[in-house]
């Protein structure tokens, strides 16, 4: 590799890298290896380093499958975050419930709902081979079709024992799907 007008061979460039890091690896030291580097061979490769993490990034940016998945996983959270915040304060203000019972409800669907979807989820995308499997993109996109619809009646519903019900499935289908997602989303880089 030519750095700065000079050739080095690689054990010399893991020492430039060592000595930029300050660490060592293995025998590789600098002093073993015969090398003092310049300060401008070291902010060449500091250079060289922050090339490649932005060459890293605009890789991921171009990756159109994990740039999708990664919005579906947040839009996911964002989604879930704004139920859990503002779930009770509907429960007690448009549909008038006991403060009491919007808080044993909330907590026993909060802490039921999306561990058991999760536990579920893991089972089931088990079964069909994992997150891998050529089903397990469209089994994804069915529970994840199971959790909108759930939501969509819940502004519609007068019945307060029916918008729990529809809560839960929420929360319980949109955790089904959180490990595949992350799973889909990690295989795609």
């Amino acid at each position: 590799m030519d750095l700065l007008g000079q050739s080095y061979g690689t054990d010399q460039i893991d020492a430039l890298f060592l000595e930029v890091e300050g660490g060592t690896h293995g025998n590789k030291t600098l002093e073993n290896l015969g090398m003092t580097p310049t300060t401008p061979q070291i902010e060449t490769l500091q250079s060289i380093e922050n090339e490649s993490t932005l060459y890293r990034i605009v890789e991921l940016i171009k990756n159109g499958q994990f740039v999708l998945l990664t919005l579906a996983i947040s839009s996911l959270y964002f989604v879930v975050t704004g139920l859990q915040y503002w779930v009770s304060a509907y429960l007690m203000i448009t549909m008038e419930i006991n403060q009491e019972e919007v808080y044993y409800y909330y907590a026993f669907t909060c802490l039921s709902a999306p561990i058991g979807g999760v536990i579920i989820g893991g089972i089931i995308f088990s079964c069909i081979g994992g997150y891998n499997s050529p089903r397990a993109q469209a089994l994804a996109t069915l529970l994840g079709f199971f959790a909108s619809v759930a939501c969509l009646p819940i502004p519609f519903c007068t019945n307060k024992y029916l918008v729990y019900l529809l809560l839960w499935c929420v929360f319980f289908f949109g955790a089904t799907i959180i490990a595949p997602l992350v799973g889909f989303m990690l295989s795609a880089v």
